[in-house]
């Protein structure tokens, strides 16, 4: 142990103590002082540069970033289901899904009913927002000419469309409403707060994606949606013909297992031709139910097909310029 001990001191005493460097150091004053002050120096400056060149991160919350926003005065709800942004041309993609709650059908918000409000944190002079009504429940938002540091815009969505609580058929007291009427003025700010919802879009959000985007007309925005959608119904009819042949499939085993069970009940008596007759009866309990399945599958691609229909019907229509759209183009200037 004594000798690691000398071996350690002397090894410090040659390379440290003794080190040419550290004796000039010594000797020089300046010289270390100027040396101290150049680390000191190199480490500020490289951290001024690396908070320059680093984006400034600001957290938002969950519910500030949430996709789906509900009015609270029940009138309906509002789902941001796709937001793209192309740093080329500076221009955001919104799509919306609106759901009418006031209604006993299914059906979306009436776009004539939506005010939009836009906001945001770094913009240019002639950043603006178009509101363009698609087809049944879509609404596209396309934000133009936005810096590529803009870091967040926010919608502002106010919906007029009127609730149950907005009709009232009952006659009411005048002395009652007189009363009332005070204590109504203090609900109003809450009662506007029912009818607007706010979504926020970041550029630091992990739900914003990057890709190219054109500024298209609304009629190739819908033509886009159009055979969007109908890709994907085509897709729900292929997965339904497949279940049902894989139903098929399955019923023509049942039906062959049924039959072995019916010939080996044919020797049995007693507890064991109770247990096959049980057995025989659930096989044919899961050839009904099966049965049952492809006639539900089958109604469904009649549905399908007829959805496929009005789809073609649609594209058509949008192509030779016959398709009538809900709401005009709105466009929205900056907040």
């Amino acid at each position: 142990m004594s000798n690691l001990f000398e071996h350690s001191d002397a090894w410090v005493d040659k390379h440290i103590i003794h080190n040419p460097f550290i004796q000039l150091l010594k000797r020089k004053a300046i010289l270390r002082k100027f040396i101290t002050f150049m680390v000191m120096l190199t480490a500020w400056v490289g951290l001024l540069v690396n908070a320059y060149l680093s984006p400034q991160r600001v957290t938002y919350s969950k519910e500030q970033l949430a996709t789906t926003q509900e009015f609270a005065n029940g009138s309906g709800q509002m789902v941001l289901t796709n937001q793209y942004y192309s740093a080329k041309n500076g221009i955001i993609l919104l799509e919306f899904e609106t759901s009418d709650y006031t209604t006993s059908i299914t059906k979306g918000i009436n776009a004539d009913n939506l005010e939009w409000q836009l906001f945001a944190k770094r913009f240019n002079d002639n950043t603006q927002m178009e509101v363009v009504p698609l087809t049944n429940n879509k609404i596209d938002v396309i934000i133009k000419n936005l810096p590529s540091d803009f870091e967040a815009v926010a919608l502002n969505i106010t919906n007029s469309t009127a609730t149950d609580d907005d009709v009232d058929v009952d006659i009411q007291d005048y002395n009652d409403y007189k009363q009332k009427q005070q204590e109504n003025q203090k609900k109003t700010t809450e009662t506007d707060a029912g009818t607007s919802i706010q979504f926020m879009v970041t550029s630091q959000s992990d739900l914003l994606k990057h890709k190219a985007i054109k500024s298209l007309s609304r009629e190739e925005f819908t033509l886009s949606i159009f055979n969007e959608e109908l890709a994907y119904q085509k897709g729900e009819i292929k997965k339904l013909q497949t279940a049902i042949k894989k139903l098929e499939t399955s019923i023509a085993e049942d039906e062959e297992t049924k039959k072995q069970l019916e010939r080996e009940a044919q020797y049995l008596t007693g507890e064991n031709l109770v247990q096959k007759q049980k057995d025989i009866d659930n096989v044919t309990t899961e050839i009904a139910v099966k049965e049952s399945k492809i006639s539900q599958a089958t109604d469904n691609i009649g549905t399908l097909d007829n959805i496929v229909s009005s789809i073609n019907r649609s594209i058509k229509e949008v192509k030779d310029g016959t398709y009538q759209f809900n709401s005009p183009i709105t466009s929205v200037q900056l907040k």
